[in-house]
């Protein structure tokens, strides 16, 4: 059975999909199962992000944290459900926003010179 180039655009898309929510999953698990590590690395960029004051100790349930793990949860679990309606170009720009809004805050506060903050 030959595939069409309509099933090999679907497929292409399809695991692209699977791969942005293997990405937000690991992600999220990273964060959980790494709190301390991930508060050291992501409390500055965090903090300059959402102009929020952070104590000494931050907990994974406090405000700018919380977005941290909620927010890729949600897409995935959002993309996983217009996946099961057909709509994959929609499944794939809610699997992609966390990649690309955590990659941009992290890679802004890290990559960028001081005076840009």
């Amino acid at each position: 059975m030959q595939l069409t180039a309509e099933n090999r655009r679907r497929q292409r898309k399809s695991r692209f999909l699977i791969v942005l929510m293997a990405i937000n999953v690991g992600f999220v698990l990273a964060v959980i199962l790494w709190w301390h590590w991930m508060s050291v690395v992501m409390s500055a960029p965090v903090r300059w992000a959402t102009w929020q004051a952070l104590g000494p100790r931050p907990s994974m349930f406090d405000y700018p944290f919380v977005l941290l793990w909620a927010l890729p949860v949600s897409a995935v679990g959002v993309a996983w459900f217009a996946r099961q309606f057909g709509n994959m170009r929609l499944a794939c720009g809610f699997a992609f926003f966390p990649v690309f809004y955590l990659s941009l805050i992290v890679g802004w506060f890290y990559l960028t010179p001081v005076t840009w903050h």
